[in-house]
């Protein structure tokens, strides 16, 4: 929500220096997401190869990061919530940001899914101040080691600080560490989701396509994307992976071979895309079309 004013907003990598918003988010958390808004030296250097090659188009409208992202990070606040000063927000507010959702059986919660997000402050006082002067539009929030954990009611808050005392933080869920621990180094966003913790809640297994049943998706995945100043890429990851009874696992047994694989294209490339072992798993979709037309 924070990200969405600017296309610098994510420009950073995850690899938190300091607190980690998983750290304050629960371990039953059925879907995470987290950016990183700090920049050192060696990355933006990184970054400035990757902007060169993209088109005047592109370009023209973005300025060059220069290592600090508060004040892109703060004005990106400031829009998603007026009241707030921008310069007093540039005071305390951090560089990382994560959000996650997780199942909830409380009678105070409307629905079975709460949610919350949580931003790194670097003056717990002043992000404190900020909020309690912030009359229209003020989500519920707290303000916990090192970070402002916000959500939509007083209601999600409460469940969060039981979802914590009864599972404790994400961080320290084996599963969700072993996943994460196999993202590319320098990702610039992370995700990770439980797919048939997903499916179990009706607000979202029921939005977009319809309603998916409880038991038939199982697994886990994670998303990222990374820039090394030649290339942009997104890659997802699958694990223990089964829809409808049919295992998925292969989706894991050669992360990151399709993308090694487009090491031969032409330098000229624009857009490529790639599926490890797809003529195994689907024959005939290598095979070269029989029509005289374009291909």
């Amino acid at each position: 929500m924070v990200m969405t004013s600017t296309v610098w907003a994510t420009v950073a990598l995850v690899d938190f220096g300091g607190p980690k918003p998983e750290s304050v988010l629960p371990a039953s958390a059925a879907a995470f997401a987290k950016l990183d808004l700090s920049i050192d030296g060696a990355q933006t250097i990184e970054l400035l190869r990757f902007v060169e090659r993209l088109p005047d188009e592109i370009t023209e409208e973005m300025g060059e990061p220069d290592g600090d992202m508060t004040e892109t990070f703060a004005e990106g606040f400031a829009e998603v919530f007026p009241e707030a000063r921008q310069s007093e927000v540039e005071e305390w507010i951090g560089q990382g940001v994560g959000a996650a959702v997780w199942p909830t059986d409380s009678s105070s919660v409307d629905g079975d899914m709460a949610g919350a997000v949580a931003l790194a402050v670097t003056d717990e006082r002043l992000a404190e101040e900020t909020f309690a002067a912030m009359e229209d539009d003020v989500p519920a929030y707290e303000v916990v080691d090192g970070f402002v954990v916000f959500s939509d009611s007083d209601a999600m808050l409460d469940d969060l600080q039981g979802q914590m005392e009864e599972f404790g933080p994400l961080e320290r869920d084996d599963v969700f560490s072993a996943d994460m621990a196999d993202l590319p180094s320098g990702s610039l966003a992370a995700m990770w989701a439980d797919g048939a913790a997903l499916v179990e809640l009706e607000e979202f297994a029921s939005q977009e396509y319809g309603p998916v049943e409880a038991g038939r998706i199982s697994g886990r995945v994670t998303a990222s994307v990374r820039v090394d100043g030649d290339y942009l890429q997104a890659r997802m990851d699958a694990f223990d992976f089964e829809v409808s009874d049919s295992d998925l696992s292969w989706l894991a047994e050669a992360p990151g071979a399709s993308v090694e694989a487009m090491g031969d294209l032409p330098e000229n490339t624009v857009v490529a895309v790639g599926a490890a072992d797809s003529a195994t798993r689907w024959p005939g979709l290598g095979e070269r079309p029989t029509t005289d037309g374009p291909g």
